[in-house]
């Protein structure tokens, strides 16, 4: 669940169609977003003054036991849902997240350079929101751009906080800790990510 791009509705999962639910939150959208997305499989939701907000309609109207987040500018890796889905079976953890990639010929050379040295632990000085590692590990923190959580973990912290409009996701991640769960973090779980060709 998230704001996939065309990219994201279109693109080929190796997973079971019927055993997933896609829900995109519209937050106002100037584009042609809305009209995509009703000829598509997915279920369109409109409101959330922020996007804590957004996702936690989105939460609400979910029927899946597992809530997996991704961006509009994202496209996710074919078998993302099966590597995701396959960490659940320890009821400790509660959630899971992967790497976010620049996408490079998306971008400029400039762009290329900060996305590299954004996803290096000096880059992101150290909060693990754009860090990349080699093998699975438990994390502090999965940045929504590319995570999915149980719903019952979810509703046990009361979702997101819907007053924050930055770091909503590291804050949720700290109350998921704080309870007692795991968070773990596999670079096979890869969401291609589309940034700005400009700085500014």
């Amino acid at each position: 669940m998230g704001q996939p791009s065309s990219n994201a509705l279109t693109y080929s999962v190796q997973y079971p169609l019927d055993q997933i639910e896609v829900i995109v939150m519209d937050g106002g959208s100037t584009d042609a977003t809305t009209c995509f997305v009703k000829e598509s499989p997915a279920k369109l939701l409109l409101g959330g003054k922020t996007p804590a907000e957004a996702r936690n309609i989105g939460i609400r109207h979910a029927e899946g036991t597992i809530i997996a987040f991704t961006d509009a500018d994202c496209r996710v890796k074919e078998d993302w849902i099966s590597i995701l889905s396959s960490h659940f079976s320890n009821p400790l953890v509660a959630g899971v997240g992967g790497p976010n990639i620049t996408i490079d010929e998306d971008v400029s050379y400039l762009v290329r350079y900060i996305g590299v040295f954004m996803e290096s632990f000096l880059g992101s000085a150290g909060t693990k929101n754009t860090a990349r590692y080699e093998h699975l590990r438990e994390v502090c923190h999965n940045p929504t751009v590319n995570s999915a959580v149980r719903k019952c973990v979810l509703e046990e912290v009361r979702r997101f906080d819907p007053n924050l409009t930055v770091s909503e996701d590291v804050d949720l991640d700290a109350r998921i800790r704080r309870r007692g769960y795991r968070l773990l973090y596999d670079p096979r779980m890869i969401v291609w990510h589309h940034r700005r060709n400009t700085v500014t």
